[in-house]
This record gives C-alpha cells, structure tokens and sequence, in this order.
C-alpha cells in the first residue's frame, strides 16, 4: 500500500463544519492527514490518520523562507492558496517517509477514496489532480520526489506569485481557469501567470507522468449519504465532494456535532436523521450566519471607512 501524506494549513477560526470532514478522513486510512493550524483543536476526537500540528502563519512564513530560498511574507491565510504546490518542499520534514504528498480543502467530505486511488494507479502516475482539466485546489496529489516538491519554482512568475498579496490561482490555472469552464483549451487564451496547470502541460513537467482525472463531485444531483465512510449521491458512488458552492448561503446547515455514523447533505448543508436537526440545529446555524456575515459586511465598512478618512 502506497503512503499518502495531505498537508493543510489552516490558521484562523476552524469552519463549523470541521467535525463531518474529519469523519471522513478517518475512514481512510491510507491517508495521514497533517493539519497546520493556529488555532485550539483539542476539543476535536482523535483519530488515528488526522494529525494536528501546532503552527502560526509567522512560523510559517519563517520556514517557508528557508525551504525556498526566497523571501516569504504571507499577510492573510487566503493567500496559502498559492502555495499549495510548494507544500512538498516547505513541509518536507514532517512528510519524508510517505510516498505521496498532497493538499486539500476542509470543506470536503470523502468517501472510500481507495477504490479510485488504487496501487495500480500510484504507479503508474507522479502527479494526479482530481479534477479532469487542472490541476484541482481542492485535492491533488504529488509522488514525493524532489521533481515535483520543487516544479513550482519553475514557473517564470514564481517570485510574483510568492511575494504579492494577492491570490493569483497559481494553484490551479491562473485566470485561464474561468475559460476551461466554458470549453476552451488552456492556452487558447494568455494566462496571468504560468500557473501549475501550465507547467503540467508543458515540457517544463520533465519526465513526470501526469493524470487529470474527474474523481471531485462539486453539484450534487439530489442528496449526498455518508456512512461508515462510503460516500453516495442519489444512490450512486462518489468519492470526494467539494460542497464550495452550498457552504456560504445564509440557509447552511451545520448540525450539532454528534459522531454519528450516518449523515445527510442537502443544498441546505449538513442534517442528521433527526427532527432536532431539520428544526432546532437549522434554525441556529441559519442565526449564526447572519451573525457572521454581519460582522464581517461592518468589519468591511469600518475598513473603506478608515480608508476614505486618509
């Protein structure tokens, strides 16, 4: 069995629904899941594969800077996003004896993901992304060779990407992505940036073996059923839901916590099968929402405020 190691970082609140995602993880076992995390995650069940790592974006930065050999100075943690493909060599130390190395988002829920992530398909494969066109944010793997922990740098806007601000969707495919959604090839249009998606479909690869599969279910077609770590959508199986879309309507649901081996999710969010959760768990977290989206629309308005003031 090939070792898989998935890095994440995460500093800021830990999402409501962290709880259902590290369900999920904990079924497969194949996977080692290193959490990089500012904040208090000890209230969280212990699994066995799920590894919370003690980490601030300071910390971050510092050793960042080190493994690349460039400076690092990441002022909010959205911008991570454009370091995805240099996790590999930032976090080299804590993934050494894995054969694989990864990323992935928390608002996930996975299923059986042995059955598409097959030895067969480890082998024959050194760069793996779930989604059939790019290299996919959400989940995408990387054989642990020093060819792929360092093919970001070969990017001809790398030191764009590591020093400005903003999110450049390096990850993935820069602005060209919004083209590949419409049908067109990726160089049918002038990218932003040389993103990992270019490098991947170009000589710049070397001789590195590249899969762009489709095994991500971003829509779901009526409802998702999770249980005992197999993964359904109408009565078909999926493996790996990315519910983006549905988690920021003021309607999500995200049911009180209960470690349950069965759980439902409806363009509403998550439910259980129980009256609470369609009732009482809803009505809160449709409160707790407004609550939050409020604060951050005043968060907003004090900042174009101070803004407009200077």
């Amino acid at each position: 069995m090939n070792s898989i190691a998935i890095i994440i970082s995460h500093f800021g609140l830990l999402p409501r629904y962290l709880d259902y995602f590290l369900q999920s993880c904990s079924y497969n076992k194949n996977i080692t899941f290193f959490i990089f995390t500012d904040q208090v995650f000890d209230v969280y069940p212990i699994y066995t594969n799920v590894r919370f790592i003690p980490f601030s974006l300071a910390q971050f930065n510092a050793l960042a800077t080190r493994k690349i050999a460039k400076p690092v100075q990441v002022a909010k943690a959205y911008k991570l996003c454009d370091f995805k493909p240099a996790y590999g060599l930032i976090y080299e130390d804590y993934i050494e004896s894995y054969d694989f190395w990864g990323f992935c988002d928390t608002d996930m829920v996975f299923g059986d993901t042995i059955k598409v992530l097959t030895p067969q398909l480890l082998a024959a494969y050194d760069v793996i992304s779930a989604h059939p066109q790019y290299v996919s944010g959400p989940f995408t793997l990387f054989r642990n060779i020093p060819e792929t922990k360092k093919l970001f740098l070969k990017s001809n806007d790398i030191d764009r990407v590591l020093t400005e601000q903003r999110t450049m969707k390096f990850c993935e495919a820069s602005n060209a992505i919004q083209h590949l959604w419409e049908g067109y090839d990726l160089f049918d249009f002038p990218s932003e940036i040389e993103s990992m998606t270019h490098l991947l479909k170009t000589p710049k690869k070397g001789d590195l073996r590249v899969l762009f599969s489709d095994m991500i279910t971003e829509r779901l077609q009526r409802e998702i059923t999770w249980e005992n770590g197999l993964l359904f959508d109408d009565r078909k199986e999926i493996f790996i839901f990315h519910f983006i879309i549905y988690k920021t309507k003021t309607y999500f649901n995200t049911s009180t916590w209960t470690n349950p081996r069965k759980f439902y999710f409806t363009k509403c969010g998550f439910f259980l099968n129980t009256i609470r959760s369609y009732t009482v768990c809803w009505a809160i977290s449709i409160l707790l929402n407004i609550s939050y989206k409020s604060k951050r629309k005043i968060t907003q308005w004090q900042k174009i405020g101070i803004n407009y003031i200077r």
